[in-house]
């Protein structure tokens, strides 16, 4: 997957927290993106309000404290089991 990452953001780098819309433009500045072309890489549904108030989709793995059910009620673009599974998927 390394070909497509073109970083890693949390509560430490940068003034504002997910879901924040501004967190999600703050991110795609820093990377030279677009909502266009972005996708968020999540195990949360903060992942999928960031990324949704941000404008762009929200792919889930269920590795973190969340499982499928609730990664798809939080209305996630895309769910998988690992990220394995998610990188077949790229």
């Amino acid at each position: 997957m390394a070909p497509f990452l073109r970083g890693v953001f949390g509560a430490k780098d940068t003034p504002w927290l997910k879901p924040q819309p501004e967190f999600a433009a703050h991110v795609l500045s820093q990377i030279g993106g677009s909502v266009h072309t972005a996708v968020l890489i999540g195990d949360s549904p903060f992942d999928v309000m960031a990324a949704h108030n941000g404008g762009f989709p929200c792919w889930c793995v269920t590795t973190g404290t969340h499982d499928a059910a609730q990664l798809r009620a939080a209305k996630a673009d895309a769910v998988f089991g690992d990220l394995f599974a998610l990188q077949a998927a790229l």
